[in-house]
């Protein structure tokens, strides 16, 4: 029984959000400029995000790291 009210639900849900209905919105000109800064902006703080972390990026997959030479491995002392 819960089941099938589960079910009917999801149905009326997909039914309603499918369904036409009037938009009551008005898109002014400056619309199109807000979308457009956003879209700009995204891309700037992905170029941002990855300059920032491109080193790590590039570690991650084991390019551009050069293995560590023997003399910082094995200080020497004079002891």
């Amino acid at each position: 029984m819960i089941h099938l009210r589960i079910s009917a639900a999801v149905v009326l849900g997909l039914i309603l959000t499918i369904a036409p209905q009037p938009a009551q919105a008005y898109l002014d000109p400056g619309a199109g400029s807000v979308l457009l800064q956003l879209l700009l902006g995204g891309v700037a703080g992905l170029i941002v995000a990855l300059r920032v972390g491109w080193r790590n990026i590039l570690a991650m997959f084991g390019i551009g790291t050069e293995p560590p030479s023997e003399d910082a491995q094995s200080p020497e002392s004079d002891d």
